[in-house]
């Protein structure tokens, strides 16, 4: 089996490793991107290169969320668009592919960005689906498959967090509650003032010595 990679859609071709099959015809391969971005991965059996199906393709995109935390999403689909909003901790791209076939993902999840994948929420079309996942040393993966057209694809790492109240929405709700507190605290002094304004009036009506 031999495995190779290109930045070039296919253009030009880039040897990854040529491992050796089991007797089911499984293999398996180690390979690190060095650098972000879409890739095109194929298989090819050389020794039925001319035969049907002996060469297989996925695309595979790899983008940066800092120096040590990388997402990778591998597909049989065509991958676009593929984004990360640290802010809602989603990560966002498009899948299209023949019409009446099963598309395919697998998404690797840096560790140092979630620590339970069970956590994580995937979306297709805004619908909630369900999904796999496995882990490695490095890495947590979670794989889901659909029916192949144009779908849009969205992985919130923590499905919680559209529950907690941002917080400029609570110095929004404890503004009015302060303005009240300030608003009886200056009605409080202005009756006061009030109180002690009388007071003093009814004093001077009575005079000197009187009691």
């Amino acid at each position: 089996m031999l495995l190779s990679y290109s930045l070039t859609e296919g253009q030009t071709w880039t040897e990854i490793s040529q491992p050796v099959t089991t007797s089911t015809g499984g293999y398996s391969a180690l390979w690190t991107p060095m650098a972000t971005g879409k890739y095109v991965v194929r298989a090819v059996n050389v020794e039925n290169a001319t035969i049907q199906g002996a060469t297989a393709f996925a695309d595979l995109a790899v983008v940066e969320y800092d120096t040590e935390s990388f997402f990778s999403v591998t597909s049989n689909s065509t991958i676009s668009s593929l984004s990360y909003e640290p802010a809602n901790r989603e990560l966002k791209f498009d899948v299209s592919g023949s019409n009446g076939t099963t598309g395919y993902v697998e998404v690797a999840i840096a560790k140092s960005l979630i620590e339970d994948i069970q956590a994580a929420e995937v979306r297709l079309n805004g619908a909630t689906i369900e999904y796999s996942s496995s882990s490695s040393d490095t890495n947590l993966f979670l794989y889901f498959s659909y029916s192949h057209s144009t779908q849009s694809v969205a992985i919130r790492l923590d499905a919680n967090s559209f529950l907690k109240i941002p917080i400029n929405t609570v110095v929004l709700f404890s503004i009015p509650l302060v303005a009240v507190f300030v608003a009886v605290l200056l009605l409080q002094i202005d009756k006061r003032k009030q109180k002690e304004t009388a007071k003093g009036k009814e004093n001077s009506a009575l005079g000197p010595g009187s009691s």
